[in-house]
């Protein structure tokens, strides 16, 4: 069951859903003190915007060194692409992070 892009109500009803955020562990490049807001990107070949989204926070999770990272993020957008002769059903989500 995913969410595919076929309508603004989808969407809207993503975005609503609460269970997405909160402490998420991870492995990665920053030690434990350290903190920083930064941009993070998923990409979902579905067209699947709960799967973008899952993506980016992961990135996120990664960019991290340590196991109990907590991830706080706020969506900042969507862009995606459709069609042409490769058949693309792309969305990308960009999330702004704070991990620590």
């Amino acid at each position: 069951m995913g969410y595919k892009m076929h309508g603004r109500r989808n969407f809207i009803r993503l975005l609503g859903v609460g269970g997405l955020s909160g402490a998420l562990m991870a492995s990665g490049q920053e030690s434990h003190s350290d903190t920083r807001n930064k941009e993070f990107k998923g990409t979902s070949k579905k067209g699947d915007l709960l799967e973008a989204l899952q993506e980016a926070i992961a990135a996120a999770q990664r960019s991290v060194r340590h196991p109990d990272a907590l991830v706080e993020w706020k969506f900042k957008g969507i862009s995606g692409r459709n069609g042409g002769f490769a058949g693309f059903h792309e969305i990308t989500v960009v999330i702004d992070a704070l991990v620590h």
